[in-house]
């Protein structure tokens, strides 16, 4: 039984990874000429892929029903506030700009107290360490039009307190060229870890914290069992889907241009 409640554990954390991880969605390729597979067989695959992702569509909101009652009684016999833990969904990747995709995940509440630290910080757009390729510009001009409206640019105090002495020709914008005449300044005094990070760090105390919680209450036990089983059943349902995918990518892939990228695996 400990072993079983390990791997639960292990599953239930493992959700917290995707946060951190940009979800892709891979552009159309020129169109391929189809295969001699016969029309008949290319819709029989594409059908099995609807089924796939009907059935698991299904079996993702039976996880989510099962998250939710499996935390909402953790965290009633977990009273440190920082192994709480909240499902929500979020974007794949917070840009800017941010993704449209997006996904759930289930956090404590010490990753999600980083996670508003770290987005503060980013919010003002200061550049990381050199050689990495940021663009302080692109990273204010929030909405991608080539320009930064005293807004965009108050993302920062000091550049604010300086638009209107830097917009030159009062337009109400300042362009790059504008923009690069600003005053010198540097990073904000404190500089909080990334989230990643700090995940890493806490992640085996967090484990302990629920091997403790869940082995003082059997219907804890017995409901992360059962999510570990309801994991297992997406995976496979995600691995069947990515074969069946390749099949009708392969037969006919102008017919299945940007298929639904199948149920989410934690």
């Amino acid at each position: 039984m400990r072993g079983r409640q390990i791997r639960a554990i292990k599953a239930l954390c493992l959700a917290l990874a995707v946060v951190f991880s940009a979800a892709a969605v891979a552009e159309d390729a020129a169109p391929a000429a189809p295969t001699a597979a016969a029309p008949s067989q290319v819709q029989q695959h594409i059908q099995e892929l609807d089924e796939i992702t009907v059935r698991g569509k299904r079996l993702q909101q039976t996880v989510e029903d099962a998250e939710d009652e499996f935390y909402r009684l953790y965290n009633k016999a977990e009273k440190d506030q920082r192994y709480q833990v909240s499902c929500a969904f979020l974007s794949a990747d917070p840009g800017p700009p941010p993704s449209a995709i997006m996904t759930r995940v289930c956090l404590p509440g010490f990753v999600s107290d980083a996670m508003a630290d770290w987005a503060v910080w980013a919010g003002r757009c200061d550049p990381p360490e050199p050689g990495q390729g940021f663009d302080e510009f692109d990273c204010l001009d929030r909405n991608r039009d080539g320009r930064l409206s005293f807004d965009e640019a108050s993302a920062r105090t000091e550049l604010g307190s300086q638009f209107y002495s830097l917009d030159s020709d009062h337009d109400s914008y300042l362009s790059r060229e504008e923009f690069a005449k600003r005053g010198p300044s540097g990073p904000p005094a404190y500089r909080p870890p990334q989230p990643q990070l700090v995940l890493m760090e806490g992640s085996k105390r967090w484990t302990d914290h629920m091997m403790q919680v869940i082995n003082a209450d059997p219907h804890l036990q017995q409901m992360a069992g059962h999510l570990t089983d309801l994991y297992g059943e997406l995976a496979a349902a995600q691995q069947q889907y990515g074969k069946a995918r390749e099949v009708v990518d392969k037969d006919n892939p102008r017919k299945v241009a940007k298929t639904n990228p199948g149920p989410r695996v934690n």
